[in-house]
């Protein structure tokens, strides 16, 4: 077997994330870095996403990557920011939506929010995989906000996922992250 490797360039650029904002000043949420935290490959095409600094904003947000006609010379990426004017969205994971065979490329990208107003909590986004995308669902907000760890420094999401049901096309299920008083 043979494995091919090619280096591609989007269309989007991508930023160290900052942290994520905490109703309280003290304590932040760490974001980590910008790996890959989830992607597919379906309709011969790959849909990943990763934590990424809204270069807009300073914030920090998912950047959802598209990389069209994988198994031709010339795939082509292109990059997304969730839009984020006043909450941080970090630790994405996505999951294919669409149905199989097809070239419907939905996907649903899941993600932590919170923001100095919002505690932390777990959302959700539909994506036709074309650039468009619906509102942002908040499946469930926090309650609190995290203070676990003895320093300033919380961590979030890093332990979140979804699956697609694959017996429902458009169904996905998912674990999440969000603050709460115990």
């Amino acid at each position: 077997n043979t494995v091919t490797t090619r280096a591609l360039v989007s269309n989007q650029r991508y930023f160290f994330p900052p942290d994520g904002r905490q109703t309280i000043a003290t304590q932040s949420l760490a974001t980590n870095d910008c790996r890959n935290l989830g992607a597919f490959f379906e309709n011969n095409t790959i849909q990943y996403v990763h934590n990424t600094a809204n270069p807009a904003n300073g914030k920090v947000t998912v950047y959802h990557g598209v990389i069209n006609n994988v198994s031709s010379a010339n795939p082509v990426v292109t990059g997304n920011l969730l839009p984020n004017d006043t909450m941080d969205f970090a630790y994405p994971n996505i999951s294919y939506a669409g149905v199989k065979f097809t070239q419907d490329n939905r996907s649903i990208i899941t993600f932590d929010h919170s923001s100095t107003k919002v505690f932390p909590g777990v959302s959700a986004i539909h994506s036709d995989g074309q650039g468009n995308y619906s509102s942002i669902l908040r499946i469930q907000n926090g309650t609190q906000y995290v203070n676990l760890l003895t320093a300033n420094l919380e961590r979030w999401g890093d332990y979140s996922g979804s699956q697609r049901r694959y017996n429902r096309p458009g169904e996905v299920w998912m674990s999440g992250y969000y603050g709460y008083n115990f």
